[in-house]
Protein backbone atom coordinates (compact mmCIF):
# COMPACT_ATOMS: atom_id res chain seq x y z
CA UNK A 1 0.00 0.00 0.00
CA UNK A 2 2.80 2.29 0.70
CA UNK A 3 4.00 1.83 -2.85
CA UNK A 4 0.50 2.52 -4.04
CA UNK A 5 0.30 5.77 -2.08
CA UNK A 6 3.68 6.84 -3.36
CA UNK A 7 2.63 5.90 -6.86
CA UNK A 8 -0.66 7.86 -6.55
CA UNK A 9 1.19 10.85 -5.08
CA UNK A 10 3.67 10.60 -7.94
CA UNK A 11 0.90 10.65 -10.52
CA UNK A 12 -0.87 13.44 -8.74
CA UNK A 13 2.29 15.58 -8.59
CA UNK A 14 3.49 14.62 -12.04
CA UNK A 15 1.11 16.97 -13.94
CA UNK A 16 2.06 19.82 -11.61
CA UNK A 17 5.73 19.12 -12.24
CA UNK A 18 5.14 18.94 -15.98
CA UNK A 19 3.17 22.19 -15.91
CA UNK A 20 5.93 23.80 -13.84
CA UNK A 21 8.59 22.62 -16.27
CA UNK A 22 6.47 23.95 -19.18
CA UNK A 23 6.11 27.26 -17.30
CA UNK A 24 9.90 27.43 -16.91
CA UNK A 25 10.37 26.89 -20.63
CA UNK A 26 7.69 29.49 -21.37
CA UNK A 27 9.28 31.95 -18.96
CA UNK A 28 12.67 31.40 -20.57
CA UNK A 29 11.15 32.00 -24.03
CA UNK A 30 9.44 35.17 -22.77
CA UNK A 31 12.69 36.41 -21.25
CA UNK A 32 14.50 35.76 -24.54
CA UNK A 33 11.77 37.55 -26.49
CA UNK A 34 11.87 40.44 -23.99
CA UNK A 35 15.64 40.76 -24.44
CA UNK A 36 15.21 40.73 -28.24
CA UNK A 37 12.54 43.45 -28.03
CA UNK A 38 14.71 45.50 -25.67
CA UNK A 39 17.61 45.28 -28.16
CA UNK A 40 15.29 46.38 -31.02
CA UNK A 41 14.00 49.26 -28.90
CA UNK A 42 17.55 50.39 -28.13
CA UNK A 43 18.43 50.26 -31.86
CA UNK A 44 15.30 52.27 -32.69
CA UNK A 45 16.17 54.87 -30.02
CA UNK A 46 19.69 55.22 -31.47
CA UNK A 47 18.20 55.71 -34.93
CA UNK A 48 15.77 58.33 -33.58
CA UNK A 49 18.67 60.18 -31.90
CA UNK A 50 20.64 60.11 -35.17
CA UNK A 51 17.67 61.42 -37.16
CA UNK A 52 17.02 64.12 -34.55
CA UNK A 53 20.65 65.21 -34.79
CA UNK A 54 20.37 65.43 -38.60
CA UNK A 55 17.15 67.43 -38.27
CA UNK A 56 18.80 69.82 -35.81
CA UNK A 57 21.75 70.28 -38.19
CA UNK A 58 19.39 71.03 -41.09
CA UNK A 59 17.48 73.55 -39.01
CA UNK A 60 20.76 75.20 -37.96
CA UNK A 61 22.03 75.40 -41.55
CA UNK A 62 18.65 76.78 -42.65
CA UNK A 63 19.00 79.57 -40.08
CA UNK A 64 22.43 80.40 -41.51
CA UNK A 65 21.07 80.83 -45.05
CA UNK A 66 20.03 84.37 -45.76
CA UNK A 67 16.31 84.68 -46.18
CA UNK A 68 15.15 86.80 -49.08
CA UNK A 69 14.04 89.60 -46.80
CA UNK A 70 17.42 89.56 -45.02
CA UNK A 71 19.62 89.26 -48.09
CA UNK A 72 21.70 92.36 -48.89
CA UNK A 73 22.16 92.37 -52.66
CA UNK A 74 24.52 95.39 -52.62
CA UNK A 75 27.63 93.77 -51.19
CA UNK A 76 30.98 94.99 -52.57
CA UNK A 77 31.80 93.30 -55.86
CA UNK A 78 28.22 92.70 -56.95
CA UNK A 79 27.32 93.82 -60.44
CA UNK A 80 24.00 94.72 -62.01
CA UNK A 81 23.48 94.81 -65.79
CA UNK A 82 20.64 95.98 -67.96
CA UNK A 83 19.43 98.76 -70.20
CA UNK A 84 17.88 102.17 -69.95
CA UNK A 85 15.69 104.11 -72.32
CA UNK A 86 17.40 107.44 -72.88
CA UNK A 87 15.09 110.41 -73.57
CA UNK A 88 14.76 112.58 -75.61
CA UNK A 89 16.56 110.41 -78.19
CA UNK A 90 14.45 107.33 -77.29
CA UNK A 91 17.54 105.17 -77.63
CA UNK A 92 18.34 102.18 -75.45
CA UNK A 93 21.67 102.07 -73.75
CA UNK A 94 23.40 99.15 -72.03
CA UNK A 95 24.20 99.99 -68.43
CA UNK A 96 26.23 98.21 -65.78
CA UNK A 97 26.38 99.11 -62.07
CA UNK A 98 29.23 97.74 -59.92
CA UNK A 99 29.13 98.08 -56.12
CA UNK A 100 32.53 98.99 -54.64
CA UNK A 101 31.79 99.73 -50.95
CA UNK A 102 28.92 99.24 -48.53
CA UNK A 103 28.35 100.96 -45.17
CA UNK A 104 24.91 100.32 -43.71
CA UNK A 105 22.42 101.45 -46.34
CA UNK A 106 25.02 103.62 -48.14
CA UNK A 107 27.08 102.33 -51.05
CA UNK A 108 29.55 103.59 -53.63
CA UNK A 109 30.27 102.19 -57.04
CA UNK A 110 30.54 102.81 -60.73
CA UNK A 111 28.26 102.80 -63.73
CA UNK A 112 29.62 101.74 -67.11
CA UNK A 113 27.97 102.57 -70.44
CA UNK A 114 28.55 103.98 -73.91
CA UNK A 115 27.53 107.63 -74.05
CA UNK A 116 25.38 109.09 -76.79
CA UNK A 117 28.61 110.12 -78.58
CA UNK A 118 29.52 106.36 -78.55
CA UNK A 119 32.38 106.63 -76.06
CA UNK A 120 32.81 104.09 -73.27
CA UNK A 121 32.08 105.89 -70.01
CA UNK A 122 32.67 105.01 -66.39
CA UNK A 123 31.30 107.28 -63.69
CA UNK A 124 31.62 107.09 -59.93
CA UNK A 125 28.31 106.86 -58.09
CA UNK A 126 27.11 107.00 -54.50
CA UNK A 127 23.75 106.32 -53.00
CA UNK A 128 21.56 104.35 -50.67
CA UNK A 129 20.03 100.92 -51.16
CA UNK A 130 17.82 98.66 -49.14
CA UNK A 131 19.63 96.12 -47.01
CA UNK A 132 16.98 93.56 -47.87
CA UNK A 133 15.97 91.95 -51.14
CA UNK A 134 13.13 94.43 -51.61
CA UNK A 135 13.03 98.21 -51.27
CA UNK A 136 14.34 101.56 -52.46
CA UNK A 137 17.57 102.11 -54.41
CA UNK A 138 18.72 105.69 -55.09
CA UNK A 139 22.06 106.90 -56.39
CA UNK A 140 23.66 109.70 -58.36
CA UNK A 141 26.76 110.25 -60.41
CA UNK A 142 29.59 112.15 -58.76
CA UNK A 143 29.79 114.56 -61.67
CA UNK A 144 28.75 118.18 -61.08
CA UNK A 145 26.74 120.02 -63.71
CA UNK A 146 27.38 118.33 -67.05
CA UNK A 147 26.80 114.57 -66.95
CA UNK A 148 25.26 114.55 -63.50
CA UNK A 149 22.37 112.13 -63.24
CA UNK A 150 20.14 110.96 -60.40
CA UNK A 151 18.62 107.47 -60.33
CA UNK A 152 15.54 106.54 -58.30
CA UNK A 153 14.55 102.90 -58.24
CA UNK A 154 12.92 99.99 -56.53
CA UNK A 155 14.45 96.58 -55.96
CA UNK A 156 12.05 93.63 -56.13
CA UNK A 157 12.38 90.10 -57.44
CA UNK A 158 16.13 90.46 -58.01
CA UNK A 159 15.64 93.43 -60.36
CA UNK A 160 16.00 97.18 -60.01
CA UNK A 161 13.43 99.21 -61.93
CA UNK A 162 14.50 102.85 -62.06
CA UNK A 163 13.97 106.26 -63.53
CA UNK A 164 16.71 108.81 -64.02
CA UNK A 165 17.11 112.48 -64.86
CA UNK A 166 19.98 114.90 -65.24
CA UNK A 167 22.31 116.12 -67.93
CA UNK A 168 24.12 114.35 -70.78
CA UNK A 169 27.79 114.63 -71.74
CA UNK A 170 26.94 117.66 -73.88
CA UNK A 171 24.91 119.34 -71.10
CA UNK A 172 21.46 118.61 -72.58
CA UNK A 173 18.74 117.63 -70.13
CA UNK A 174 17.94 113.91 -70.22
CA UNK A 175 15.65 111.50 -68.47
CA UNK A 176 14.42 107.96 -68.87
CA UNK A 177 13.87 104.62 -67.23
CA UNK A 178 15.49 101.22 -67.12
CA UNK A 179 16.03 97.89 -65.43
CA UNK A 180 19.07 96.19 -63.93
CA UNK A 181 19.52 92.55 -62.89
CA UNK A 182 22.32 90.74 -61.11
Amino acid sequence: MRKFIILVAFFICLPSALVFSDDCAGIAALKKENELLAAKLEAANLKIEKLQKQLDELKASERKLPKEKDEDLFQPGTAWSGTRNYQPSNEFQDLKLVVLTRDGSKFTGEIHFKSIDNKQQQLAISGKATQTAKGAVNFKTEQKGIFQQQFTGTLAGGQISFTFKGTAVNGDKVQGSGNLKQ
